[in-house]
């Protein structure tokens, strides 16, 4: 590339009048050029602000299908192609297929390129390749595209690249790759390349089942396998499988993914767990039957493993009662005397800021408390030893509240004294310097 010729003909181009996300585009000439010289940290530089104006957190300007040509030569011209591909991938995902705005045009742009970005998947290096079939898929031209890509993943050997060319056949034409994703789930290819085939089914429509629940299970945790990928979206593949089955909101499909968080929360392997935990969130926020179906498996691992109660507690706090069963613990690391106790007890204390009680066994329907415990029975639930009048007795197996409710938060929903009139007051001891019941 003639660095002259491509300067002049980058000034040739009334930036100045055009604009995006800071306004005037004055400044996108400077940044082709750094782009295409030869200094690595300048044009590190410069690819860093043209991300930041002419694709501004995933939005296009009137200034961006300007710069794409200058960027297709760039990259045509061997400098820093990956780079400058996954650029242009990224422009063609943020357009738009059809009308006469800004994201359309830029997507015209990025399309009319795809001589070069599909010659590019033949290139030598595999990051060229990745970067390459991406930004193809991107264009979302499936005839134009969808053959040159399939031909190249019946060939390719790098995993990462298979992986992409994959989820860009799936993008392009869910149907037609519906039968190649669920093919290649299968143990014969790379885990990376698995990864990819069952988030493809997922996307394609695939119906969820036995197969694909071993084989996602198998694979955790997940995570590792993508973080070289290009495409971000499902750069965390448990959460976007179970988010993905709970969105298509039929019976069979909730049901997939409930056992599927149930299977990996119940692995307690750290690294799973993670995994789950956050996948369980997501779930959380989707499906309000959630709570109920992820509250006994979560509990389970805790009761197993207490250990691991520090990173699954934003869980616990969101599955609220459904997580009761974990009390025992959450007691017995509320009753230990450290920093980290107080912190648990902070947190897990305003887990339920309304109806507080609610979460623990023995209150409310769930079994015996205030309301339903009979008056006097109380030798199967100790009461607290330091009030013997205290009409909240701890649950079995719970810690005696006299050893740490004097400063727990969380200990101190274990016990209370009845009030007038239906209030329910602290018990003196379990909860001391308070003049009234904690808010219900």
């Amino acid at each position: 590339m003639d660095p002259i010729r491509f300067s002049a003909e980058v000034d040739a181009r009334p930036w100045a009048a055009l604009t995006h996300a800071y306004g005037s585009a004055a400044d996108v000439p400077d940044c082709l050029r750094a782009l295409a010289g030869e200094d690595d940290e300048k044009a590190a530089e410069a690819l860093s602000e043209l991300y930041g104006s002419i694709l501004h957190q995933g939005s296009v300007y009137e200034a961006t299908a300007h710069a794409v040509p200058f960027l297709a030569r760039t990259a045509a011209a061997g400098i820093r192609a990956a780079d400058v591909l996954a650029f242009l991938g990224g422009i063609a995902e943020s357009g738009a297929g059809d009308g006469d705005g800004d994201e359309a045009a830029a997507r015209r742009a990025v399309t009319a390129e795809l001589p070069l970005l599909l010659a590019s998947v033949e290139a030598e290096d595999s990051d060229v390749r990745q970067a390459a079939a991406w930004a193809a898929a991107m264009t979302g031209a499936a005839d134009e595209a969808y053959g040159t890509l399939r031909d190249r993943f019946a060939v390719e050997t790098d995993p990462q690249v298979r992986a992409e060319l994959l989820g860009g056949l799936i993008h392009l034409d869910p149907a037609r790759a519906a039968a190649l994703a669920t093919a290649a789930t299968g143990p014969g290819e790379p885990a990376e390349v698995r990864v990819a085939a069952l988030t493809g089914c997922v996307d394609a429509g695939a119906d969820w089942g036995p197969g694909h629940h071993d084989a996602m299970l198998a694979l955790l945790p997940a995570d590792p396998l993508v973080t070289g990928r290009v495409d971000l979206e499902r750069g965390e593949p448990l959460q976007y499988v179970v988010s993905s089955l709970l969105l298509r909101n039929t019976p069979a499909d909730r049901e997939g993914a409930y056992a599927l968080l149930a299977a990996a929360l119940r692995t307690g392997r750290p690294e799973v767990l993670a995994e789950a935990a956050w996948a369980s969130e997501s779930a959380v926020q989707i499906s309000r039957s959630a709570r109920e179906r992820l509250g006994g498996p979560l509990c389970d691992v805790v009761l197993r493993d207490p250990e691991i109660t520090e990173a699954v507690l934003p869980l616990l706090r969101l599955l609220g009662g459904h997580a009761a069963q974990a009390g025992p613990v959450l007691a017995e690391i509320a009753a230990r005397d450290d920093d980290r106790a107080d912190q648990h007890s902070r947190r897990w204390s305003t887990s339920i800021p309304s109806r507080p009680y609610r979460s623990w066994p023995g209150t409310w329907p769930a079994g015996p408390g205030p309301s339903t415990l009979p008056a006097g029975d109380r030798s199967a639930h100790p009461v607290c030893p330091a009030t013997p009048t205290c009409s909240r007795p701890c649950a079995p197996g719970w810690p005696s509240p006299a050893r740490s409710v004097a400063r727990s938060p969380t200990a101190m929903r274990l016990c209370w004294s009845p009030g007038g009139a239906g209030r329910r007051r602290p018990c003196p001891t379990c909860w001391p310097h308070s003049g009234s019941s904690p808010s219900r």
